[in-house]
């Protein structure tokens, strides 16, 4: 397949000429077509594909849940309405894997926020991790929401002080996640 949309080719971007961002696809892609010869665009194709789908069935499940009109369903994906998924399906673009992560990351908030366990703390880390390797504008997106909602959700049961110090401490986790997936092997100058 000619690599003519730069959708596709940005997939491609490896490690080979040092540690990039956005990298870490382009080294399992040709991992994968050097070990087993597997075509890269349909690989890419692939998880798009997986990703639109996964993207759909939570918000169709949202929408049932919350008891919301299907109505309104196509105003979901705003920029093209149904034809959102369609598009992005087409172009390999990476938006439907960057939000399929996101939405596993709140998963797994929202299950860290009913009973407090490590596991899903170390789980949003991975997905965090994973996500800033892939595509780094993930991790401004993610995190600042998610922090706002600990910070709303803590205030409602503590002072305002508690609720910061609170955040704060999910700040500082967050960025040792940032740091420890920088090239700088763990400091900001590297």
């Amino acid at each position: 397949m000619p690599w003519r949309h730069w959708e596709l080719s940005e997939w491609l971007i490896n490690y080979q000429g040092g540690f990039v961002r956005r990298g870490l696809w382009g080294e399992l892609l040709f991992f994968l077509h050097r070990r087993a010869g597997v075509d890269p665009a349909l690989v890419i194709h692939f998880i798009v594909l997986v990703s639109v789908c996964t993207l759909v069935c939570v918000v169709v499940r949202m929408f049932y849940k919350n008891g919301y009109s299907c109505f309104l369903l196509p105003f979901v994906f705003m920029l093209g309405g149904l034809w959102a998924p369609a598009w992005t399906l087409m172009e390999g673009r990476r938006d439907a894997l960057m939000l399929t992560l996101a939405a596993a990351a709140f998963w797994f908030y929202g299950k860290w926020l009913k009973n407090n366990s490590f596991g899903s703390v170390i789980a949003i880390w991975m997905i965090g991790c994973f996500a800033i390797l892939s595509h780094e504008p993930s991790f401004f997106i993610v995190f600042p929401f998610m922090g706002a909602h600990l910070f709303l959700h803590q205030l409602q049961r503590h002072s305002f002080w508690a609720a910061a110090r609170r955040v704060a401490q999910a700040a500082r986790a967050e960025q040792a996640t940032a740091m420890a997936a920088s090239p700088g092997g763990g400091s900001w100058n590297g």
